[in-house]
């Protein structure tokens, strides 16, 4: 508890990695009740909001089903669609990264969870489903065309920044991201002309 207080980033992590592992190996139904019990308690005394708190928990005993090794969910749409775990253990990863970023969203800023001015809302959450649409371009390294790594780089900054609630970051991470867009608009231009 007083580790809660001090570090919080540092506890969400470690009830974080708890919920996890238990969503591991058993499924969510299980997992949440077992971190309401556990960690929704601690949350809530470390004053955040009890629905930031169950929806936290809730995030994380889902994400453990595409978690590796054990990935249940993984192994279960591998099998289904006849391909190797291991590659759709990769896909799953790439594709997911927003997911493991969400929860901490729920818990430092309230609008993520549709609590504040209107306004504010809907302004964070644009911006944060613009930011998820470009880290995901970003992670799987298209957008209109196929990232380099530097465009990468820039894509995963820009989708980062554009999702931390603050009209600074938002400002700079729109900069970013529409600067590698037009390089990649045109050089798909090109492409086409050819």
């Amino acid at each position: 508890m007083g580790l809660g207080e001090a570090y919080l980033i540092l506890s969400l992590s470690m009830a974080a990695g708890l919920v996890l592992i238990l969503g591991c190996g058993i499924t969510v139904t299980a997992a949440y009740i077992i971190g309401i019990v556990m960690a929704v308690p601690m949350l809530i005394a470390w004053g955040i909001e009890p629905m930031a708190a169950h929806l936290f928990v809730m995030y994380y005993s889902i994400l453990g089903g595409i978690t590796p090794p054990v990935c249940p969910s993984v192994f279960l749409a591998a099998n289904i669609a006849k391909a190797s775990w291991v590659k759709t253990a990769w896909v799953a990863l790439r594709l997911a990264p927003l997911l493991y970023i969400v929860p901490f969203l729920f818990v430092y800023d309230n609008t993520f969870i549709m609590m504040g001015a209107p306004l504010t809302i809907l302004l964070n959450v644009s911006t944060a489903v613009l930011g998820a649409v470009i880290l995901v371009s970003g992670t799987i390294q298209h957008l209109t065309t196929k990232c380099n790594i530097p465009e990468t780089l820039v894509f995963v900054a820009g989708g980062l920044l554009l999702l931390i609630p603050e009209w600074q970051t938002d400002l700079l991470g729109l900069a970013l991201i529409s600067i590698v867009t037009v390089i990649q608009i045109r050089r798909k231009g090109r492409h086409i002309t050819k």
